[in-house]
């Protein structure tokens, strides 16, 4: 399957999208309790945005994938600045689109997606590095969203051996080991990626949500 995450990322076809995600939802709801509708493969809804009716795996998909496009729809984020971010990836873009896509299919919720949104976002908006949100959003593959829900505790020390600082810490949010020496503290603090994550969490009004 070729991806073009320039041309979905665009307004008309997140809108596209949208719309097509819900016909295709209601034929699936159909399929369900009629078993003579067939579910056929689905070749390529980005390419095609056809009508076809999919298999239930690859509608998830493009839920996840409608959720990581749905922080674009602020009115803060124009095309014109996705067509900067896309050209400013030079030969790398290909790679990085393939890598972002497998982190959304690997995804097991859209809530995570939703996150790695909001660093896609950033990444559009300049507020940092194509390699920043690359790693950003594989942090969040691995992490717990209740974990996460933690992340502002740590701003400030805080006590170093809960779960959810042993998990920051193997995410590498916080580190325990600086300049060839192991930190002794009982307390610890996120480090530059952490605050990076946590000041685009908090820029989305992302941990004041229920």
């Amino acid at each position: 399957m070729s991806w073009n995450l320039l041309k979905i990322s665009k307004k008309q076809n997140r809108e596209t999208l949208k719309k097509k995600l819900t016909r295709i939802g209601d034929n699936i709801g159909i399929a369900l309790f009629d078993s003579a509708i067939p579910f056929v493969p689905m070749g390529s809804l980005l390419q095609t945005l056809d009508d076809s009716i999919v298999c239930i795996s690859d509608y998830l998909f493009y839920r996840k994938l409608e959720k990581f496009l749905f922080p674009l729809d602020s009115n803060e984020v124009t095309d014109v600045e996705i067509e900067n971010f896309f050209k400013s990836l030079g030969k790398d873009n290909k790679k990085i689109t393939e890598y972002l896509i497998g982190l959304l299919n690997n995804a097991e919720s859209g809530d995570k997606t939703l996150i790695m949104g909001f660093i896609y976002k950033a990444a559009v908006k300049k507020q940092i590095s194509h390699l920043e949100m690359l790693r950003l959003c594989s942090f969040i593959d691995r992490c717990f969203i209740t974990d996460l829900r933690k992340l502002p505790l740590f701003r400030t020390p805080t006590e170093g051996n809960s779960i959810e600082a042993m998990n920051f810490i193997n995410l590498g949010l916080i580190n325990t080991y600086v300049g060839g020496i192991w930190k002794n503290d009982d307390t610890v603090t996120l480090n530059q990626t952490g605050l990076k994550l946590l000041q685009i969490l908090n820029s989305e009004h992302w941990f004041g949500e229920s």
